[in-house]
């Protein structure tokens, strides 16, 4: 799968679904990511003052990019889940 699919993919769910496979708190999400605290809790929970279910598009890139560098990939569609391209990261 290309960043650019991946990216699109990307919801709420997958992030804290991802956080939860890296174990990663959301400080070390923002810090991984380059983006705030805040940002990761807002795309979470679907609350942004701006945007409603979302954070804005430079915000979405890092944060999709953090874990798609990783080895993490978003699926949609269909069969809306994750891809772990490293077995490692399940031990």
């Amino acid at each position: 799968m290309d960043l650019k699919t991946h990216i699109a993919n990307m919801a709420p769910a997958h992030v804290r679904a991802a956080r939860a496979i890296m174990k990663w708190s959301v400080a070390d999400t923002a810090d991984n990511s380059g983006v705030s605290r805040s940002t990761v809790f807002d795309y979470e929970s679907g609350n942004s003052a701006e945007r409603p279910r979302g954070i804005n598009k430079s915000s979405k890139i890092a944060l999709a990019r953090v874990f798609y560098d990783a080895g993490i990939e978003f699926t949609g569609g269909e069969t809306p889940g994750l891809i772990i391209k490293r077995p490692e990261l399940l031990e």
